[in-house]
């Protein structure tokens, strides 16, 4: 399971790349970067064909190393937001988030159609902290890493146990959430997800990694119905609070772990002090006995001043603590003491070795923290010695405990033996809401953030993980799955085909590939990071998905099994290298051409079965860092436009567009004047080949582009969006100024090609950091992906959108003189064209592909008066979009239509 290397073995979440038992796993792929970069390389030369792996089932082995997916994720999601600046600017988000609290969901008031919720309720997101109202222990609250905070009133059971809590604030990450045991009604919630602070090793101090973006500590004196702002820093950098601690005598007592350090208020949350001026504080713990004597855990990635710290005076004084306790780690350190045994500590320490191996020390004190023993070494949190790890103490045996990270561990002698009692890899993929979520009562969701114990029987504990919230009734024996309706997936992409309304796919983070089954439930295809899930246009049977670093898989039976197409795992750099969450695309016009980006353009004009570089042997033109978008034409499969991005935040290289009209073979570097931001989205026109657009991440400049001359020129056409990151875009066929664009505020709709936007935000949840958009043309309905709401859909019939893929008999406005109808669309064997004349005219039917070759001439005669049918077979004609010109005399009518 376990192996050490020096020369830095495979990342962390390829350990989950599980797949159905019909299809593969993945090969090792092997680390050859920095920590801010995980590069898998493909196994392929410049001027030779990439061999598709066979489709036979392989054992994976774990490889263990320092760095892991969720440090690329997350650092992929705070480099795209800050770059080219080292922070976030915190005022200018601030006036983006007040702004749209007082206005966005009323910028669109004529919105016809409300956004509906599609789940997934049958899978959890990430969680980070999980609170028992101490007088009612059925009711939980979960704060989530994207979806802010959740609330259940039945202990998480039933198919739609859980809540969102709405706050006021621009909520995303809630780290912490704690309620004094005397007043249920009033709750405290820390916000932000933050993880690199302040550092002083390695040269990588000035770049911030974290989840999402914190408001400070929110104080509810209702029970969640209202809230308000209790502790806030607006002038600094977006920070975070990470645990908070209520003194057990006295709850007007309050203490906030923070990442600015540790503060106190003694009126419960109504005036704060900073009484610890040290970074990144990760815990507390309140003597329940002596509630003068605090303890402190400061520090991760070696930032300033770290260590653990005691105070005597109920938190004024303190004093670094070196008997016994490690003065060297780069993890985090979280803490425990048992309910009857107050001053028996247990710290849970993540660390790295002299090697570069990644540890896990477990330390006991006896004597509230005075001095500490080593209890075990064993590496019961991997990789994740910064992320998640932690120990629980039962309340009333002080030899009993739980230790966690990617699994759950646990000691009957006081941590001086420690035994796995839980397998992430048991996954159930196919299980539905409120069905187990394993295949065994030992599974539980990997990366454990935190855990806690009902106190009327410390053998309930429930935890909070990557997979949502479980819950153990024998302390870690066996567990249950409690996220129905916990709807707080973080989507890296959503797709949807255009025949069946249940064909939507996506990736998630740390949640695998998923596949909708239609009442909000979703089948998961592919283990450990989903990435970007695509399909062919022409054909819902065809699907695509990736994991992370671009390790491809096609379906041709709806995803229901999957082989994988592209491996990128040897060869020699820069061609192979490519980014976290790596771009691929699939032609419009031709599905049977994909393109993939790494350190070079990679195409495939077999659907993946085999693939070659365009550019053969030389480096392709312009390319100075990976390809991290692509964008593909719906007019002709050679054109394209990619974007590159750095993949370590110390280049200095900026990032390019490029284009080329040749399939990749030559590239020409249009960037111009564009801002030097990140490029998250690309898309072409549909109505015009020589038009994309570009959408930038980031703050301070324009975030939406776009060129009508292939590059020479570009246009701002941002106007009064928010000046927030932005993520994707959506233009219908034949509604060329009708653009939709996703941002980490909601969703946005311009009817004049850009002028002016329009909040459409009607049934999101506030704020829905919306990453990608698709659009279904047969049912006219819109999907959308967040990163921590889940997924969503909406109709988008007020805007009147003419489908290439439309039910049969749709009749198409026309002159008065003559009508005109077409089926079935889309195209699979015979249709029919019905058109009826008032009067004789010249008539001239024909099919052209869309460059505007005549591809087929159906009819061309005068007609008299009356109904005509023309039927006509698509043998010759390629699947894909063409256009279905009528012209009656000099007059003309065309619709779109789709050939599969």
């Amino acid at each position: 399971m376990k192996t050490r290397s020096s020369i830095c073995p495979n990342i962390y979440h390829m350990k989950k790349l599980l797949l159905t038992p019909k299809t593969i796993t993945l090969t090792i792929l092997w680390l050859t970067a920095t920590i801010w970069l995980v590069i898998y390389q493909v196994n392929v030369s410049p001027d030779t064909e990439l061999k598709s792996p066979k489709n036979q089932a392989k054992p994976y082995k774990q490889a263990k190393i320092p760095t892991t997916g969720a440090f690329q994720a997350l650092g992929r999601y705070s480099f795209q937001r800050t770059y080219p600046y080292k922070k976030f600017p915190v005022e200018t988000l601030q006036q983006e988030l007040t702004l749209f609290q007082r206005n966005g969901a009323n910028f669109r008031t004529h919105q016809q159609s409300e956004w509906s919720s599609i789940g997934p309720h049958n899978i959890g997101g990430r969680t980070l902290a999980i609170c028992l109202n101490p007088q009612n222990t059925k009711t939980i609250y979960a704060g989530t890493a994207g979806g802010g905070l959740w609330r259940s009133y039945t202990g998480g059971e039933g198919s739609d146990a859980w809540d969102q809590v709405p706050t006021g604030f621009a909520v995303k990450a809630v780290s912490a959430v704690a309620i004094p045991k005397e007043d249920s009604s009033t709750i405290y919630i820390g916000t932000g997800e933050v993880y690199r602070y302040k550092l002083t090793d390695g040269g990588r101090t000035d770049r911030l990694s974290r989840g999402t973006y914190g408001v400070g500590l929110l104080k509810s004196t209702d029970a969640g119905k209202t809230w308000t702002q209790s502790l806030s820093w607006p002038k600094e950098d977006i920070t975070g609070v990470q645990k908070i601690r209520i003194n057990s005598k006295q709850s007007q007592t309050v203490m906030a772990a923070t990442t600015e350090g540790l503060y106190v208020s003694y009126n419960a949350g109504t005036s704060w002090a900073k009484t610890l001026d040290v970074p990144m504080v990760t815990d507390i713990l309140i003597n329940k006995k002596d509630t003068s004597v605090v303890l402190a855990a400061c520090g991760v990635f070696k930032s300033n001043n770290y260590g653990l710290y005691r105070s005597t005076d109920g938190g004024q004084n303190w004093t670094k603590i070196t008997n016994g306790f490690p003065t060297s780690y780069n993890g985090k350190v979280l803490l425990d003491a048992p309910a009857a045994f107050p001053d028996i500590v247990y710290a849970s320490v993540g660390a790295v070795d002299a090697g570069g191996q990644s540890t896990t020390y477990l330390l006991r004190s006896a004597n509230q923290g005075v001095s500490w023993e080593l209890k075990s070494d064993t590496d019961y949190s991997f990789f994740q010695y910064w992320f998640a790890h932690y120990v629980l103490a039962h309340d009333t045996d002080a030899n009993k405990l739980l230790t966690a990270g990617v699994d759950v561990w646990s000691s009957n002698n006081a941590g001086s033996n420690l035994v796995k009692v839980s397998d992430w890899r048991k996954w159930n993929f196919n299980a539905g809401i409120g069905e187990p979520e394993g295949t065994a009562p030992d599974y539980i969701h990997a990366d454990h953030h935190d855990a806690v114990s009902d106190p009327n029987n410390p053998d309930i504990v429930y935890f909070a993980c990557d997979g949502g919230v479980f819950r153990s009734d024998d302390f870690g024996a066996s567990y249950k799955g409690l996220n129905g309706g916990l709807q707080t997936v973080q989507f890296y992409s959503i797709a949807t085909g255009q025949d069946d309304s249940l064909a939507i796919g996506g990736g998630l983070q740390d949640n695998a590939s998923i596949f909708y089954n239609g009442k909000k439930e979703w089948r998961r295809v592919i283990g450990g990071d989903g990435m970007i899930t695509r399909y062919n246009i022409g054909n819902d049977n065809e699907v695509y998905a990736t994991a992370q670093f671009l390790a491809l898989f096609r379906s041709t039976d709806k995803g229901q099994n999957f082989e994988q197409v592209l491996n990128w795992q040897s060869g020699t750099p820069p061609y192979t290298n490519v980014h976290f969450v790596a771009p691929y695309a699939v032609s419009p016009v031709n599905p049977k051409v994909l393109y993939g980006g790494g350190g070079a353009i990679y195409r495939s004009t077999n659907r993946g079965t085999s693939w070659v570089m365009p550019q053969g042997n030389r480096p392709v033109q312009h390319l100075t860092m990976p390809i991290a978008s692509i964008g593909l034409s719906y007019f002709d499969a050679d054109k394209l436009v990619v974007a590159t991005a750095p993949q370590d935040p110390t280049i200095t290289l900026k990032p390019q567009i490029l284009y080329s009209s040749d399939g990749g073979t030559t590239f020409k570097n249009v960037t111009g004047n564009l801002p030097d931001r990140l490029a998250i989205d690309l898309e072409f026109d549909p109505n015009n080949d020589d038009t994309f657009y570009v959408v930038f991440s980031g703050f301070g400049s324009g975030h939406v582009y776009r060129t009508k001359d292939a590059g020479t020129t570009w246009e701002d056409i941002s106007g009064n969006l928010p000046n927030v990151p932005h993520s994707c875009i959506f233009i219908p066929i034949e509604r060329p100024n009708l653009l939709f664009v996703g941002n980490d505020l909601g969703v946005y709709v311009s009817e004049d090609g850009g002028t002016t936007w329009e909040a459409y935000n009607k049934g999101l949840p506030y704020p829905a950091n919306v990453v990608d958009m698709s659009y279904n043309y047969n049912t006219g309905k819109m999907q959308i992906g967040t990163h921590g709401n889940g997924a969503f859909q909406v109709s988008l019939a007020e805007f009147s959108i003419q489908l290439p893929a439309v039910v049969t008999g749709l009749k198409v406005a026309t002159p008065a003189d003559f009508e005109f109808t077409s089926g079935p669309n889309p195209v699979i064997s015979d249709a029919k064209v019905s058109y009826q004349l008032k009067k004789k005219a010249l008539v001239n039917l024909a099919i052209f592909d869309l460059k505007g070759r005549k591809i087929k001439t159906l009819v061309s005669k005068p007609q008299t008066a009356g109904t005509h049918q023309i039927f006509w077979n698509k043998t010759g004609i390629l699947p894909g979009m063409y256009k279905l010109v009528l012209q009656i005399d000099k007059r003309r009518i065309t619709k779109s239509i789709l050939v599969k």
